[in-house]
């Protein structure tokens, strides 16, 4: 027991919230921008601490405890390995053929 209390976070904001860690199933990329960043620091940092909500298409983060909470929604859903992928359209698979006209502007925007 007292040892869970050595490991506690006193900036952990409890649940809702849960960890936000790369390798965790329930990541999400979500990026607060720094207010006074300094110069050869990072301007955005990743949220420690992250919620979704709306069903899974909003995701909620924040730094810590008394910390501000910003949101994201979410686009993409990450199916568990056991699970089939979502096969792409038609349409989503002609807009890559060399042929259409949409090629180029979407290899620019991947460049």
């Amino acid at each position: 027991m007292e040892e869970d209390k050595e490991n506690e976070d006193p900036n952990d904001p409890r649940l809702p919230f849960f960890p936000n860690n790369l390798t965790s199933s329930q990541f999400h990329p979500l990026y607060i921008q720094l207010d006074n960043p300094t110069p050869d620091g990072p301007t955005r940092v990743l949220a420690k601490h992250i919620f979704y909500c709306k069903q899974g298409q909003e995701v909620i983060g924040c730094m810590g405890k008394r910390e501000l909470w910003y949101s994201d929604s979410v686009y993409l859903v990450a199916h568990k390995p056991t699970r089939l992928a979502v096969p792409m359209t038609t349409t989503q698979l002609q807009m890559f053929h060399p042929n259409d006209s949409h090629t180029y502007a979407i290899d620019e925007v991947l460049l």
